[in-house]
């Protein structure tokens, strides 16, 4: 008998166990167990228990939502309760006393994340973070909400506008998030309907960059460096920060401030200076060969 099958079993067959505890029951089950006593572990099992049903209901959630023809109903549903669990318990361990949250709004986000997790890990070709899943997620049931309320797909820029955590100084870019949409494709898959010929045999490699294409880069960054030395050290280090020059990774002029000690305000008008000396006709000149 599958797992879920013995869970549901048990639920109906011992329902004053498996029904929700009260708000006020589930703080005193939890002070007990964060007191460590002798009483600890059988007070876990009981607020475990009797969440019991918040597991199932989201486990068939999750299997009902991500069924398809690589997995057995059965077999996600036993992935979901287990993964289920695991969070309920985490939902236990990191409850905070005091916090003022209910713990049935906690385990539902712990079990939540414990099968978004599972899903992030087993669903795709390509693993990707489960935080990222996540965004992947609420930008799909956007993009769904959007399309009702247009009555077409909506632009990038439409989703960046509605969903408020996209925003110019956000560390994760909307590109970024877009790009995690894309499904592989395998290079075993035919390329055409008749014939041998696979995806494989017809793309072409582009990875194998021109030896002109090195020294070329080579060149510019040489002279992007040559220029940036005729500035002040402060000014130098704002623009490779500002636009990512040298392998760093470019940062907003909070981040510049924030470094350094100073205002957003201060940083911006360091960077204005520098990118003005940097289009002096003597400094721009050794830039304009290349193909900017």
């Amino acid at each position: 008998m599958a797992r879920q099958d013995t869970i549901t079993n048990w639920v109906r067959d011992n329902p004053n166990e498996a029904r929700p505890k009260s708000r006020t029951d589930q703080i005193a089950l939890l002070r007990k167990i964060k007191a460590g006593g002798a009483d600890a572990q059988d007070c876990r099992e009981t607020l475990i228990l009797s969440n019991v049903r918040l597991v199932l209901k989201l486990a068939w959630y999750y299997a009902g939502h991500y069924n398809d023809n690589r997995h057995d109903i059965t077999e996600l549903l036993d992935e979901f309760t287990q993964e289920g669990f695991l969070g309920l318990g985490k939902a236990v361990d990191k409850y905070r006393l005091g916090s003022g949250m209910a713990f049935s709004t906690v385990a539902t986000w712990w079990v939540r994340q414990a099968m978004t997790r599972w899903i992030a890990e087993n669903f795709r070709t390509i693993r990707i973070p489960a935080g990222r899943h996540d965004q992947l997620n609420r930008m799909k049931r956007l993009r769904e909400t959007l399309y009702q309320e247009f009555g077409r797909d909506p632009t990038d820029t439409e989703l960046c506008d509605r969903l408020g955590e996209f925003n110019p100084n956000a560390r994760v870019s909307m590109s970024d998030v877009l790009y995690h949409t894309q499904t592989g494709v395998s290079l075993d898959k035919p390329a055409h309907e008749h014939g041998n010929q696979v995806l494989g045999d017809i793309l072409p490699d582009n990875t194998e960059a021109r030896t002109s294409d090195f020294a070329e880069q080579a060149a510019l960054e040489q002279a992007i460096n040559k220029a940036l030395n005729t500035l002040s050290k402060k000014e130098s280090d704002c623009i490779r920060m500002r636009y990512g020059i040298g392998g760093v990774q470019a940062v907003t002029l909070t981040a510049i401030g924030e470094h350094f000690g100073f205002s957003k305000e201060r940083a911006r008008q360091i960077v204005v200076q520098a990118e003005g000396k940097l289009r002096h006709p003597s400094r721009a000149r050794a830039l304009s060969a290349f193909r900017l």
